[in-house]
């Protein structure tokens, strides 16, 4: 018994410092009555972080010798009803219900895959991975799994395939001992005969990287947060890396927002990422180590394989060149969109070319160009005209479009851009009137540098910050 109750103690430990996270527990049991007294067959405590506000009814089983319930236990309680656990039993519906341990130890008081403990609770794991879109009830946090003996041997098998028929005419009905497991009792693991009875309790910490892009030579991103946080709770430690160099820096995320996942909220973040090519981030809460979240850009060489093209075909560069030097003379608006087109594409933009050759007046959504940076959520409307003067007319049509592409790309950044392959500047009353509706203007020698950009290999959200951006 003694060691069933250093397992339970370490848990319980474990959560006091955190208690303010959770207002609440939801304690669901079952329990199967020998010899006059209770003995726990599946228990389940989840501390929430939210009031609960659910229509799970408890099933209403007509049976002698089997019990299933469900408490909501304020924090008082929780702490009462673990601590009881270290002695054996706990107290559920005016019920005292008799824990088994045996065999107490790394290979039975566990972790759970949701809680990620280690073998002796020395804290929570973070997942390495990708960005993941992950449920909020599979986020981190702590758990404890104490086993006992098998279910086996203390109910025999015919009792057990009657309970299981109770368990149908039951109201609601269950089908069977797997459905009341997953779906009301919520353990991690099925509910069979020959398995262990076992006690769990889970406090997820409810907190990861929920969404990131690279913009503007950014790494920005948001994190999914329970609403019992304060901002104070949480920091990002971010190590970045480049080909020369590391660099280690501690972020403390902005303020929270609403969130579209219900009881939670989003706190953004923001981390400097120019010319780096790889990012780990950890993120703390109050010190523990909850997330874990690595980021690692394509190679060089993968990033952007036009650079190949440009040294295989070492002429491409002077050809488009030339192209621009010839631009004033144009009269072919298709030739200076191709132009145009030619230099985004090696940039490393996908570009597509919405209103230009065939799909011209036929694609519905009228701008020339539309290029999107792989690698972030920018995205770039693009206007190629002639050389002839800008007005306030043209400017705001081109306001119009890129607005209209917008509203039906509402997840990415859109920028106005209109280039002029056939200037090499603009009038100052040009650049103010762009300035105020948020458009902003190529000319010939910013691509020419784009070119030199490409060759340099330049991340195409430095080129969106250099050359697209109005702000």
């Amino acid at each position: 018994m003694s060691e069933g109750r250093t397992v339970v103690t370490g848990c319980l430990e474990r959560l006091k410092p955190l208690e303010d996270l959770w207002p609440c527990g939801d304690l669901r049991y079952s329990a199967y009555k020998q010899d006059g007294e209770w003995r726990n067959v599946a228990t389940q405590l989840t501390l929430r972080w939210d009031t609960l506000s659910d229509s799970i009814q408890t099933p209403s089983i007509q049976h002698p010798r089997f019990l299933v319930g469900r408490q909501i236990l304020p924090w008082k309680a929780v702490v009462e009803t673990l601590s009881a656990a270290d002695n054996g039993d706990f107290t559920a519906g005016g019920n005292r219900i008799r824990l088994d341990y045996v065999q107490i130890g790394p290979q039975t008081a566990h972790a759970t895959v949701r809680a990620s403990w280690s073998q002796w609770y020395l804290g929570p794991k973070w997942q390495i991975r990708g960005i993941a879109q992950v449920p909020p009830e599979s986020l981190l946090g702590y758990g404890l799994t104490a086993n006992g003996g098998a279910i086996s041997d203390f109910v025999d098998a015919e009792t057990w395939g009657g309970i299981r028929h109770a368990l149908l005419l039951a109201h609601p009905p269950y089908a069977g001992f797997e459905d009341l497991s997953s779906n009301f009792l919520t353990t991690s693991d099925p509910l069979e005969w020959n398995w262990p009875s076992r006690f769990q309790c889970t406090a997820p910490l409810g907190t990861q990287f929920d969404e990131w892009n690279i913009s503007e030579g950014s790494l920005i991103g948001k994190l999914l947060v329970p609403p019992t946080l304060k901002p104070e709770d949480l920091r990002i430690t971010a190590i970045l890396g480049r080909l020369s160099r590391i660099d280690r820096l501690t972020v403390i995320p902005g303020g929270f927002e609403s969130n579209p996942v219900p009881k939670f909220r989003s706190s953004p973040f923001s981390i400097p990422f120019e010319g780096y090519s790889w990012a780990d981030l950890h993120l703390l809460l109050r010190g523990i180590e909850v997330d874990r979240f690595r980021l690692s850009l394509p190679s060089p060489e993968s990033r952007n394989p036009r650079l190949k093209a440009l040294e295989a075909l070492d002429r491409i560069p002077v050809l488009l060149n030339q192209a621009i030097a010839d631009a004033p003379s144009s009269r072919s608006t298709d030739t200076l969109e191709t132009l145009v087109a030619w230099i985004l594409h090696l940039c490393g933009f996908q570009v597509m070319g919405v209103d230009t050759g065939p799909m011209r007046g036929k694609a519905g959504l009228v701008c020339d160009l539309l290029a999107f940076d792989p690698y972030s959520n920018d995205a770039v409307v693009i206007d190629v005209t002639l050389s002839e003067p800008l007005n306030s007319e043209k400017l705001a049509k081109v306001r119009v479009r890129t607005d209209a592409v917008q509203s039906k790309l509402a997840e990415l950044k859109v920028r106005a851009v209109i280039a002029v392959p056939g200037r090499d500047d603009f009038l100052p009353e040009e650049l103010t009137a762009a300035a105020g509706v948020a458009v902003r203007l190529v000319s010939r020698s910013d691509l020419r540098e784009m070119i030199e950009s490409a060759q340099e290999n330049e991340m195409p959200s430095t080129t969106t910050k250099r050359f697209f951006s109005s702000d």
